[in-house]
């Protein structure tokens, strides 16, 4: 009996072991990981119309959460843009009316955007490429569908790059 004990005493400390190595390796694996991942890609994520559940991740609430918050940052970059562009003279009135008016045009705007938000997280494609759910669904989705397009250009990875510079610097 006390040898089949030390068997057993033996095989659970190889378990341990073999667990805590398995529990090390995926920590370190998801902190190389999700240390590389920025807001960008969770972004872009979130804007392909088959992922942006994130129902892949255990943490897809968080995962929405950073994306909409991204988005709803860079969003702000195309208004800056209508501004420039459009810019009016501005009317000689008091500055308090003006930055109250201003006021309620960013509530609005937030407004809109979460009303997209909440709009595209309700509706359902049968698109696998992002980029013609965008094209098709530009009007339901106007300020969705400007960060779309820039985040989805982006090449996701810098290897086609760092290889041409490494041609070019033979």
């Amino acid at each position: 009996i006390k040898s089949n004990i030390k068997i057993c005493n033996e095989d659970n400390i190889i378990q341990k072991a073999i667990n805590d190595l398995c529990n090390s390796l995926l920590l370190s694996f998801e902190k190389k990981l999700f240390t590389s991942i920025e807001d960008v890609h969770f972004a872009a994520t979130y804007l392909d119309p088959c992922f942006k559940d994130f129902t892949f991740l255990d943490f897809s609430v968080d995962s929405i959460t950073k994306a909409k918050e991204f988005i709803s940052k860079y969003s702000k970059k195309f208004k800056m843009e209508e501004n420039v562009v459009h810019q009016q003279p501005e009317l000689q009135q008091p500055q308090s009316l003006l930055s109250k008016l201003r006021k309620v045009e960013n509530k609005i705007e937030q407004t809109s955007l979460e009303i997209e938000f909440d709009c595209y997280q309700k509706s359902k494609t049968n698109f696998t490429n992002p980029l013609h759910f965008w094209k098709n669904n530009h009007n339901q989705f106007p300020i969705l569908t400007k960060v779309a397009i820039e985040i989805l250009s982006l090449p996701a990875s810098s290897a086609t790059s760092e290889r041409r510079f490494s041609i070019a610097g033979k």
